[in-house]
């Protein structure tokens, strides 16, 4: 590599360094709206219609599982 591409790519990585915690996230934060809970109830709650989404909507291939957002039907999309 030439002396020019050498300092290019130094400063380039000490930029990127620097710089890489301005696009990290936030620091995390409880928001009171999530904390709550009854230990006291008696509600349940069903989960079978997602259940029955992903079983018609879910694919594999490989090993990645990935969720068909082309085939969802018009009254899947409603519901």
């Amino acid at each position: 590599m030439t002396l020019l591409l050498k300092k290019l790519f130094g400063a380039l990585l000490t930029f990127s360094i620097l710089t890489g915690s301005a696009f990290a996230a936030p620091k995390s934060e409880l928001w009171p709206f999530w904390d709550k809970a009854n230990p006291a109830s008696i509600q349940t709650l069903s989960h079978q219609p997602w259940q029955a989404l992903l079983d018609a909507y879910l694919v594999t291939k490989g090993e990645n599982t990935l969720f068909d957002y082309q085939a969802v039907t018009p009254a899947d999309q409603k519901t």
